[in-house]
């Protein structure tokens, strides 16, 4: 069994230890989980490609590069889109603050060996992460920087941002940077809500205002906006309407043509919206960690270890069938109810893979 002991992988064994075996002892991943990590690492690179000196244009392609050797697809686009969008609302609205602020460190790795706290004594498992950022703050402050992108309410008085008070992740943070010499003070917790949105048709009316003006005016949040301006060119035989260098897809009405917004025509109004309704979508607050916290937080680490000795030592792996459905549906239910027994069937289930790095999390 690998010896680091990661955050993902703590939160894996804490909902259900048959899961954290599936996952981090034999390494099997469903094959689908790419997509999750693909979205927090591309927001990740954009945000590490501007901490190291690059334009806000570079790190956003910079960022995006990897979904010119994806297969095309819709789905593929739409991510694409949404993202650039997303990435190009948010250094807008950070800015100032951003500007106001000096990065210390981007994306710092750290591998420390885990102490017992009763005897001062190293256990054979180190604390492994990555920690997003350290900054100095307009006070002058040191802080962990944490960013994350969720589906969460943001709104200030949600669960979200209480259970942060006892989130373990920065907690380890804080932590590992005060080991690594960063005498950090606070933990600055940034958050970006993704946007839940697909490329929609144009009324009849907004269709015939593109094709005479170039202008996309639509309905936002009320009232009404010019989302962007495009060369438009179209023809009757073939029925065919291109908006900038993309063919948007046409609907033939009784009276009239309708479009469907074309890639770029989507991401323009996913980030008039996010600019819009910007405290909807971006939130940045201090969250504190006192010495209390960080105390507790090495013993809880030694207790995690505790347990994985005891479980390999044992090889006992007790499933939580409370964890199948709590918080959506386990990725590994099927495989659970379905027979699969790990310890004697030779073969990988369908839609599984084995990694080569049990902490993929790591290698971003």
């Amino acid at each position: 069994m690998d010896n680091r002991l990661t955050c993902s992988q703590i939160r894996s064994l804490r909902r259900c230890h048959f899961k954290h075996y599936l996952e981090y002892v034999l390494g099997i991943r469903p094959a689908n989980q790419a997509n999750y990590f693909r979205y927090g690492g591309v927001f990740h690179n954009a945000l590490d490609f501007r901490a190291n000196g690059r334009t806000i244009e570079q790190a956003i392609y910079n960022a995006l590069l990897p979904y010119d050797d994806m297969m095309a697809s819709d789905e593929v686009f739409i991510e694409k889109s949404i993202l650039g969008s997303l990435l190009k609302a948010y250094f807008w609205r950070w800015q100032d603050m951003d500007n106001s602020m000096k990065i210390i460190a981007s994306e710092l790795p750290f591998n420390l060996p885990l102490i017992n706290p009763h005897t001062g004594q190293e256990q054979g498992f180190s604390v492994a992460g990555k920690i997003d950022k350290i900054v100095q703050l307009e006070d002058g402050r040191l802080a962990v920087m944490e960013h994350k992108t969720t589906s969460d309410d943001l709104d200030p008085t949600s669960n979200y941002w209480k259970r942060l008070r006892i989130d373990l992740q920065i907690s380890i943070y804080t932590l590992a940077a005060q080991s690594l010499g960063y005498p950090v003070e606070a933990v600055l917790y940034d958050v970006v809500r993704k946007p839940v949105t697909k490329p929609k048709q144009l009324t009849q009316g907004q269709t015939k205002h593109l094709l005479e003006t170039g202008n996309y005016l639509a309905k936002l949040n009320g009232h009404e906006l010019t989302i962007g301006s495009y060369s438009v060119d179209s023809q009757k035989e073939p029925l065919t309407v291109v908006v900038g260098d993309e063919f948007a897809e046409v609907t033939e009405g009784v009276k009239a043509i309708s479009i469907t917004e074309t890639f770029n025509m989507f991401g323009d109004r996913v980030f008039a919206d996010m600019c819009d309704r910007y405290d909807y979508f971006f939130a940045r607050r201090e969250i504190p960690r006192l010495e209390s916290d960080i105390n507790q937080t090495r013993l809880s680490l030694w207790q995690y270890a505790q347990m994985l000795t005891r479980c390999e030592k044992d090889n006992c792996w007790p499933m939580n069938d409370d964890g199948c459905v709590g918080f959506g549906t386990c990725s590994y239910f099927d495989l659970c109810t379905g027979g699969f027994d790990p310890f004697t069937d030779n073969y990988i289930p369908e839609g599984f893979v084995v990694v080569p790095d049990v902490h993929q999390e790591l290698l971003n």
